[in-house]
């Protein structure tokens, strides 16, 4: 026979499980989102299935397109050189102005090179990578070699 004592502390684990959100019918705990709305057990099989994480792997890994005007035909290196520098001037910031007021965008480079599109500033993102991109190869021929001058002088 349970002493009073040993129900008493078996009420209140049953009761801190239903809080916590355990299905008490069930040898095993229901996942929760983070929304508090309990998963079936079919999505909680379909998160924990490997193929998933490796199919995103293998997309995020495949070659570029034709369409992917971002990378453009660049390497991996003028990818990175590239992102450093876009990082170290602006953040990643599509509109962002320098201290002076004088450059803008991902870049920072000077409005005369962007051009103005219906009376404005042209601040396009694609506009903005392929200006930057005839900039830094007119210049210096790499993002690179971009990357080097940058960390030698803080500018390019």
């Amino acid at each position: 026979m349970m002493t009073h004592q040993r129900k008493m502390n078996n009420k209140k684990k049953r009761w801190h499980r239903k809080k916590r959100g355990h299905n008490l019918n069930s040898t095993k705990p229901s996942v929760t989102t983070h929304q508090g709305v309990r998963n079936t057990k079919q999505q909680v099989k379909g998160q924990q299935k490997p193929k998933l994480a490796k199919h995103v792997r293998k997309q995020a890994s495949q070659k570029p397109t034709k369409n992917d005007w971002f990378r453009d035909g660049l390497s991996n290196s003028e990818l990175s050189a590239r992102n450093w520098i876009s990082f170290h001037e602006s953040g990643h910031r599509w509109n962002i102005l320098s201290y002076g007021g004088r450059c803008i965008g991902y870049f920072q480079l000077d409005p005369s090179y962007l051009g103005r599109k219906n009376g404005h500033i042209n601040l396009n993102h694609q506009h903005q990578v392929k200006v930057a991109d005839a900039y830094v190869h007119s210049r210096y021929g790499s993002w690179q070699n971009a990357k080097r001058f940058w960390q030698a002088h803080h500018w390019y």
